[in-house]
């Protein structure tokens, strides 16, 4: 074999070991990109509001949530750093002297769910007044369900307010079909 040959050869043999590195990192990559984008389609998100219908302000609220099934917040999803590995250059068969080219690498970020850990109950949130016959039209949190699982769960409330001698509550229930 010609000296020319083997330098060939030799390029080709470092080009197929990044090539290899490329695809195992690439795999990693999409592995991420596709749990990411079904885990966005399965996830349904509740925003829970309040609303004061009353005449009076409202002070001193306390809203307490019993949660029977699974659910989640933004607690359970977990933003990640990853790097992949930039497809590497085949040198090809015109290259006369040994090229052992560097491979370059990329950031990319995901998201992750923690399914394993759902919420415990109760949940309580605090606001110190609000204003009649207005509802916030921000959510006092947001709880997600996972689309997948099919169920029927339930959410029991609760609402104190410093002027009311009992409780306002009620049922909201959910099915996942």
């Amino acid at each position: 074999m010609t000296p020319h040959g083997q330098i060939q050869i030799k390029n080709q043999q470092h080009y197929m070991g990044q090539r290899s590195q490329y695809l195992n990192s690439f795999r990693t990559y999409q592995s991420h990109v596709i749990t990411e984008d079904d885990d966005k389609k399965a996830m349904a998100g509740l925003p829970l509001i309040i609303e004061n219908r009353g005449r009076a302000q409202g002070n001193s609220i306390e809203i307490e949530l019993t949660l029977k099934g699974m659910f989640y917040d933004e607690r359970n999803k977990s933003s990640h750093q990853a790097t992949r590995i930039k497809q590497p250059i085949d040198i090809g068969q015109n290259y006369m002297s040994i090229a052992f080219t560097q491979l370059s690498q990329e950031s990319y970020a995901y998201q992750q769910w923690n399914l394993k850990a759902p919420l415990s109950s109760p949940l309580c949130f605090k606001k110190s007044h609000m204003n009649p016959k207005g509802a916030d039209r921000e959510p006092f949190t947001v709880l997600y369900v996972n689309t997948r699982d099919k169920a029927d769960m339930l959410i029991h409330w609760k609402v104190y307010e410093s002027s009311l001698p009992n409780p306002i509550e009620g049922d909201l229930f959910i099915r996942v079909e």
